[in-house]
């Protein structure tokens, strides 16, 4: 084969990504095409050199999977975004992916041909390269999997669920599945791992001779690492899921300032009152998880049906300083850490502000001269410093439940910590529960099952329900601990987003329903009667539309109405709503 058609190749490779690029673009200027046609033409020389030098005629199938590798990076993310974005999206411009591929190609196929020219068939350099290619290969496979499950491409939100999803929640994903949909998908796994490894050892390209060669491909395999890999602005950097990925790196980043600036978040407060003396006091607010107003007794009432906040419901019902329901609360968005970001800091949709500088409500007690405790049901993910470990961090005391590989204990195990909480101090009491998040039927235990559930996907809905019902104790419990050893002044429970329970947990966002959330507050007969403008204030707004990025304001407002305000300006319903194509029940 004469250098003349590997040149040939080339042009034919350039010809087939520029046309694929502009096919899977949308919105390009005339300079971006003019600029990828040259970048695409540099990128398409360098993956053909290698076969040149090595003077290769024929592909073998370690030659194959690379190609194949490559163009999976070139093509991947910019199908499935092209698919998820293009009826919203006015510009879509993927350059970096087929780049990427391109140089990837030249970087791989350099690499084998310069080891097979040094080492022909060496098991060794074999088992290198498919331990290179293999954990490049699955990126790539990776979203085709996402998209094939989610109906759409990985975004910031999936990706960064992901990276926040700790061991026994992705075990208790995969026992959602039926087994034999598990074992295939993991011997699958296993097997596409080993078979490859099966195709690179003991391989033998054929590289012709010259001691020249080796050298060449060496240099030609350095040449492509340094363009692919090197400096911020690089391919890799910049291709479609790895731009995702090192944003989350630096949001990350960015958390880890949080405890350096607590100073100048507690300065933001000026100079506030703690109370004069007096008998000390509780105020306890309760996060849960992935509850829905929609399928709760005391907030949506179903005639003939087993009231499943039985609780809740005569608490709302009392005569006395009765429980406040917010019967149109909606959550700022479907995820808790994005969610509790905004709830439990002086940020929201109106005034954005960084969370390493956002006031939190454990900064507010802080300020009031209060104590605070937090204890959780969810896990505490330090490697990634989620502001929402971040905030628990900088209580007075905190603690998470012991998690299993599998098994989550259930909430009423926070019981256990509610002793340490010292009633001779003014304290905030923060409880993260794990509420009803999926899988449903292993957040409650058996004789909370009100309601018969059926086998499979059919019964959802009521093992949720029976979570709900679950939660109900719990916070009774919790109120009722309070009330008795802690002197409990307020509770408000709010959960952090809602769930869809005839359908599989989801990184995307697929409906409404996903934000309709509970929320009340309950003060106890003697707070109310002290504060009884607070008490009108409540009532006045738990009718209207109440997003929660203001339970901060909120919370501050119970803890104390006299320094704080309640908020009064109604919010606009989930600005991310405006940024998402909403599905037909929006």
């Amino acid at each position: 084969m004469g250098y003349l058609s590997y040149i040939l190749v080339a042009v034919a490779v350039w010809a087939a990504v520029y046309l694929l690029y502009l096919g899977l673009s949308k919105g390009l200027s005339a300079s971006a095409r003019h600029q990828q046609a040259s970048r695409f033409a540099i990128a398409s020389v360098l993956a053909v050199a290698p076969f040149a030098v090595a003077g290769v005629e024929r592909f073998d199938i370690p030659l194959g999977a690379i190609v194949a590798l490559s163009t999976l990076w070139c093509l991947t993310y910019p199908v499935i975004d092209l698919f998820s974005r293009r009826a919203h999206a006015t510009e879509i411009d993927n350059k970096m992916d087929f780049a990427f591929g391109l140089y990837l190609c030249s970087l791989l196929s350099a690499l084998w041909l310069a080891l097979q020219a040094l080492w022909p068939g060496n098991a060794v350099a074999g088992a290198f390269m498919a331990a290179v290619e293999i954990p490049l290969a699955w990126i790539p496979l990776g979203q085709i999997v996402y998209a094939a499950i989610y109906g759409r491409g990985v975004d910031h939100d999936g990706l960064r669920l992901v990276m926040n999803t700790y061991p026994s929640e992705v075990w208790e994903y995969l026992r959602s599945f039926p087994l034999w949909a598990s074992l295939v998908g993991v011997l699958g796994c296993l097997g596409f791992t080993a078979l490859w490894f099966v195709w690179d050892i003991g391989a033998a390209t054929p590289v012709a001779a010259g001691w020249w060669r080796p050298a060449l491909l060496l240099l030609l395999a350095a040449v492509a690492a340094a363009i692919a890999f090197r400096g911020e602005h690089s391919p890799w950097r910049r291709a479609g899921v790895l731009t995702l990925w090192f944003d989350n790196l630096e949001y990350i980043r960015l958390n880890r300032l949080y405890a350096s600036r607590a100073g100048e978040r507690m300065r933001s407060f000026g100079k506030l009152t703690p109370r004069a003396s007096h008998r000390p006091r509780t105020f306890v607010l309760v996060i849960g998880e992935s509850a829905s107003r929609e399928y709760m007794s005391a907030f949506t009432p179903q005639p003939g049906e087993v009231d499943n906040t039985p609780w809740l419901s005569a608490l709302a019902a009392g005569a006395e300083a009765p429980a406040v329901l917010f019967t149109d609360a909606y959550s700022c968005h479907f995820q808790t850490v994005p969610t509790l970001t905004s709830a439990l800091t002086a940020s929201n949709q109106k005034v954005p502000v960084k969370f390493h500088r956002a006031p939190s409500v454990v900064d507010a007690a802080h300020a009031l001269g209060m104590k605070v405790w937090w204890y959780s049901n969810q896990s505490h993910i330090g490697a990634n410093d989620t502001p929402v470990s971040l905030m628990a961090e900088s209580a007075d005391d905190c603690a998470w439940t012991r998690l299993a590989l599998n098994r989550i204990p259930y909430d009423e195990a926070l019981l256990d910590f509610l002793p340490r909480v010292t009633p001779d101090t003014d304290n905030l009491l923060v409880l993260h529960l794990k509420g009803s998040h999926f899988n449903y039927e292993s957040r409650y235990p058996a004789e909370m099952a009100l309601y018969p559930p059926a086998p499979g996907k059919e019964g959802y809905e009521a093992h949720y329900r029976n979570s709900l019902a679950y939660t109900d104790r719990v916070l009774a419990q919790v109120y009722d601990y309070c009330r008795a050893n802690l002197n409990l002044a307020a509770m408000i429970y709010c959960s952090d987003h809602a769930d869809i329970p005839t359908s599989r947990r989801s990184p995307v966002f697929n409906g409404v329903a996903r934000l309709k959330i509970p929320l009340f507050v309950a003060l106890s007969p003697g707070y109310a009667a002290e504060n009884p403008s607070l008490l009108r204030g409540l009532r006045s707004m738990a009718p209207h539309l109440f997003v929660n990025d203001f339970l901060y304001d909120l919370t501050l407002a119970v803890l104390s109405p006299d320094q704080f305000p309640l908020p009064t300006l109604t919010p606009p319903l989930f600005s991310l709503l405006g940024s998402l194509p909403l599905p037909s029940d929006s």
